[in-house]
């Protein structure tokens, strides 16, 4: 996790802009930790950011729903309400991955709706806040959806962000960056911040692609999984 905690943020983001006191209540909102709350939702969540590529892969944001079951005739399972992308869905109950299709496939099926036709799921689409599934299930399945998260804004006082410590000053100069944005007459100091962003991150590029690399294939959880471990 972080190392600034949010009031950190806050206190260093007002040093930026000159100590303004006045941005701290706006229509009784603090725009400062506004403005830090969109960086770091920004860099957890964006595919381009200022220009350059984004899409990072942060190992902290990887987590996984095991708490959604199958019903008898219904076709679909929620989507977490944190889910930014699904990764895979496993079905724990017959021991074995789900294939994806794409929403056209799946609504071209024309027994997805017949009775006859229920079965053991092996395929899944997202479609809004749904994942369906194909065939219509026929029982109850446990399934585990492997996705990537949206990290929660920061709140209290105390609060740090989910990545690692390594990212606090590119959020903080990325937030400054967005002050000077909302706020006039700061051109000059949007593009200082904003080059100091981008020198920031591209040392940070590629910080964790041995962990995506080992990721992208098939999300078969180990036997200590199954069996209540944590792998």
């Amino acid at each position: 996790m972080g190392a600034y905690t949010f009031s950190t943020f806050k206190a260093y983001l007002k040093l930026m802009m000159g100590q303004r006191d006045d941005l701290e209540n706006v229509n009784s909102t603090n725009m400062y930790g506004v403005w830090i709350n969109a960086a770091y939702i920004d860099i957890a969540t964006k595919k381009t950011l200022l220009g350059t590529k984004a899409g990072f892969y942060f190992p902290q944001l990887e987590t996984v729903d095991d708490s959604q079951s199958t019903s008898d005739g219904t076709a679909y399972v929620d989507v977490p309400s944190d889910c930014l992308t699904v990764r895979q869905i496993y079905d724990a109950t017959n021991d074995r991955e789900l294939s994806y299709i794409p929403s056209q496939t799946y609504f071209a099926y024309t027994n997805r709706s017949d009775t006859s036709a229920e079965g053991q799921p092996t395929e899944w689409t997202r479609h809004g806040t749904k994942i369906y599934l194909y065939p219509t299930p026929d029982d109850s399945y446990t399934l585990h959806i492997y996705y990537k998260k949206i990290p929660d804004e920061l709140s209290d006082a105390n609060d740090t962000t989910v990545l690692d410590d390594a990212w606090d000053e590119p959020i903080l100069y990325l937030a400054a960056y967005k002050a000077c944005v909302w706020l006039p007459g700061k051109d000059e100091d949007a593009k200082k911040h904003k080059e100091a962003f981008l020198d920031q991150i591209a040392g940070l590029i590629g910080l964790y692609d041995s962990e995506e690399e080992a990721r992208v294939g098939r999300f078969k959880p180990s036997i200590l999984y199954r069996t209540g471990g944590y792998e």
